[in-house]
């Protein structure tokens, strides 16, 4: 009976995250490096922590993704959400950062970033992840103006 128990949640588990993925996927657009240096490095970007990979297990990643403002989110009513350009979560930026939540509702609930994520052993022989969101605060010039925990 546990069995099946487990194997029900399992089956619901990967439905919802299916759902989920099916939801913000027709929304996204496609990100395409324009060739055109949009993705070098500003001076004017602001960096944030992701948090909570211990719970998806990313790969190592340095690539483009995006940030969502979560509605539903039941241990931060201000979650922001951080996916890869395939729509795959890695984390969280940190808790509290209702501002940049705001933010995001403003503009359609997601916006582009870049995303790295490195992982490496610990001094116990535990693997350790670090990941960081790199916002363009050059093409979005309201990030300015609002106060954003960036985990550091």
């Amino acid at each position: 009976m546990a069995i099946l128990i487990i194997l029900a949640i399992l089956i619901i588990g990967y439905f919802a995250g299916k759902i989920v993925h099916d939801h913000y996927a027709h929304k996204m657009p496609e990100i395409v490096d324009p060739g055109d240096g949009a993705w070098d490095w500003y001076d004017d970007y602001i960096s944030l922590a992701i948090r909570g990979m211990q719970y998806y297990h990313p790969a190592d990643y340095t690539e483009e993704g995006y940030i969502v403002a979560e509605l539903d989110n039941q241990y931060d009513q201000h979650a922001i959400a951080v996916y890869t350009r395939k729509l795959e979560i890695i984390g969280h930026l940190p808790a509290g950062n209702w501002q940049l939540h705001r933010f995001l509702i403003e503009h359609g609930r997601y916006i582009p970033a870049r995303i790295a994520v490195s992982s490496t052993e610990g001094l116990e022989g535990d693997e350790r992840m670090y990941g960081s969101v790199y916002l363009d605060s050059g093409k979005y010039r309201e990030l300015h103006g609002i106060e954003i925990d960036t985990g550091y």
